[in-house]
């Protein structure tokens, strides 16, 4: 049954996302790129796991998931290691809160503002280019 649930999973994904192994029957999912899509990409695997029952010798099963998700914002001198622990601990929250209200549903970790980064500066045109960075001529 793990195996068809990764195959049905890995069919929702686009070929250049990733799919693995999370736990005893948790998968992880790395998202490139979603430009604010995270919620509707799981979605769609919530759907695709639930589309159709499993055959099993005794009969169907039908079989849903939760789903906990959330993006990697990047912190203010933050490292990556770092980054990949607090976006796992904030998805694993979302995913024992969807359990507790019911299961079978999407919960999305919404960062809240103060974790969000600074915007970037404008640009300025007295700004001092990087030692040894390469200059337009």
């Amino acid at each position: 049954m793990l195996v068809e649930t990764a195959e049905r999973l890995e069919g929702a994904l686009r070929k250049y996302d990733a799919l693995g192994r999370y736990g005893g029957e948790e998968f992880l999912v790395v998202v490139s790129h979603p430009k604010g899509h995270t919620q509707e990409i799981a979605e769609r695997l919530r759907l695709k796991v639930a589309e159709r029952p499993y055959p099993l010798q005794e009969g169907d099963l039908h079989l849903t998931i939760s789903v906990g998700a959330t993006e990697i914002v990047p912190l203010a001198f933050e490292g990556t290691e770092r980054l990949l622990e607090e976006a796992l601990k904030r998805a694993d929250n979302a995913l024992y809160e969807a359990k507790r209200k019911g299961r079978n549903r999407v919960i999305f970790y919404e960062f809240p503002t103060s974790d969000r980064p600074p915007p970037s500066p404008p640009p300025s045109s007295d700004r001092q280019p990087w030692p040894g960075a390469c200059r337009n001529r």
